[in-house]
């Protein structure tokens, strides 16, 4: 599936971040809104494919105690593709 600019799509945790420095989510909302920016929760195959990209990041030595929010945007978009 080929993604143009006008398609870009943010999940739950992109939104978060862009709240970190937000005063309010009205202004997120103005931002998602002004970036014509699509939100899309995570489908269930996007869950299961961060668990395995964390999996594999623990077997090689990762230290990290919590799947990283990396995995989660990145395996929204494998599942997406």
């Amino acid at each position: 599936m080929l993604v143009t600019s006008s398609e870009m799509t943010i999940n739950p945790l992109i939104y978060a971040e862009l709240c970190y420095h937000a005063a309010s989510i009205d202004e997120v909302n103005h931002v998602v809104k002004s970036l014509s920016l699509k939100y899309a929760e995570l489908p269930l195959s996007a869950l299961f494919l961060a668990a395995r990209a964390y999996s594999i990041y623990r077997t090689r030595g990762g230290v990290k105690t919590a799947p990283l929010a990396d995995f989660f945007i990145g395996a929204h978009v494998q599942a997406l593709a």
